[in-house]
């Protein structure tokens, strides 16, 4: 009897529905502004962004600026700075160059338009990144009270995501001409002892980084009217061993 109720208790704990629901509000249908009608604003922040405009020249220098992470966990290499600047070779009206550390007064948008400006650039661009990690410990964790499974047993599993942000602002005016994001991944599943942090976010970072270099090739192209086809959307998987980066971006 006591096996059969079991097996009751478990058909209907299985046949119970998930509850849930969702409920809001709106105030349409409403008819489109006509194109003479006076839109009402009611910040001055965002008149003053509304009314700024592009005004980039036949040929733009883009200034880069690579922000160091707060917590100083990692860092900048000399090839992630350079892999970035050439996104772009293949656009003839475009030319990212880094800034240089010396101009650099302060890490504001401001301060670092200023430090653009000083370089000569038309515009400037703010790549930045974060990593995050992810410990777990799977099945392989019950062999270690025999001492010996400690050293090669793989009982950890580190996931490692490093997402970059990219920004380009206009010199003069702040106008925002795109904004970028990608993001690499990379796993590992060790012995606790031979989990590697840094080797995690090194190879996360480095995928992330192929991913932002495809993007921004066909962005820059695409915002200076090299390429020509459209609505962007997401950038074609870059060649070589990476895996299962993903990236989005707007041009606005």
């Amino acid at each position: 009897m006591t096996k059969k109720r079991w097996m009751v208790a478990a058909l209907l704990l299985a046949g119970v529905p998930g509850c849930g629901g969702a409920m809001g509000m709106d105030r349409g249908p409403f008819e489109a502004v006509a194109p003479d009608q006076e839109v009402q604003i009611d910040d001055s922040r965002i008149a003053d962004a509304l009314a700024r405009q592009p005004q980039l020249p036949d040929r733009v220098r883009v200034g880069v600026w690579f922000r160091p992470p707060a917590d100083g966990s990692w860092s900048w290499t000399f090839e992630d700075r350079q892999r970035v600047v050439r996104a772009s070779e293949t656009v003839d009206r475009v030319d990212l160059f880094p800034i240089s550390r010396g101009f650099v007064e302060g890490t504001d948008v401001v301060s670092l338009r200023l430090a653009a400006a000083r370089h000569g650039a038309h515009a400037l661009l703010i790549v930045e990144g974060r990593p995050e990690q992810r410990f777990s410990d799977n099945a392989w964790v019950a062999t270690y009270p025999l001492l010996l499974p400690i050293l090669f047993a793989p009982a950890q599993e580190l996931d490692t995501r490093f997402a970059l942000d990219a920004q380009m602002y206009d010199v003069r005016n702040g106008f925002l001409y795109l904004t970028a994001e990608a993001e690499g991944l990379e796993e590992q599943q060790r012995a606790h002892v031979w989990i590697d942090r840094d080797g995690g976010v090194r190879e996360a970072r480095n995928r992330a980084i192929e991913y932002l270099h495809a993007e921004l090739r066909d962005r820059l192209a695409h915002l200076v009217g090299e390429r020509d086809d459209g609505p962007i959307g997401r950038a074609h998987q870059p060649s070589g061993n990476v895996s299962s980066p993903r990236s989005t971006i707007e041009v606005l």
